[in-house]
């Protein structure tokens, strides 16, 4: 083998060692993101008596209830600071309505609100 024939082949091999590495980098998988500490969760506070519940603290009674009976928790939430409470948002599928999960950060209990607009048909 000459020896142009022995560059040629390694810098062949070196420029597929490259493109399988690159590859290799593009396919994997972000990593997720770790949780967030205590102190630094998202919270719902009642304005009136400042008492709160943490995101996740929603979330757990929320799986636990009848509101992922018929469906599941998407990743929309709003926390109703008046009425001291979460509304997570369900993938429940119903005519008109948008249901959300609204757990109560005080007495820690959850329902449905389908929160449903105009005329329902009998």
């Amino acid at each position: 083998m000459s020896d142009r024939f022995k560059v040629l082949i390694s810098v062949s091999a070196f420029f597929i060692l490259i493109m399988a590495v690159l590859g290799a980098i593009q396919l994997k998988k972000e990593p997720a993101l770790p949780p967030l500490p205590p102190e630094e969760e998202e919270k719902c506070v009642k304005a009136e008596t400042k008492e709160s519940m943490a995101l996740s603290d929603a979330k757990e009674i929320a799986l636990t209830s009848e509101c992922v009976r018929e469906g599941g928790l998407t990743e929309e939430y709003f926390c109703n600071e008046y009425t001291g409470t979460w509304w997570l948002d369900l993938t429940i599928e119903k005519e008109g309505c948008a249901p959300a999960c609204v757990i109560d950060i005080i007495t820690k209990e959850a329902e449905i609100n389908w929160r449903c607009t105009g005329l329902i048909p009998e």
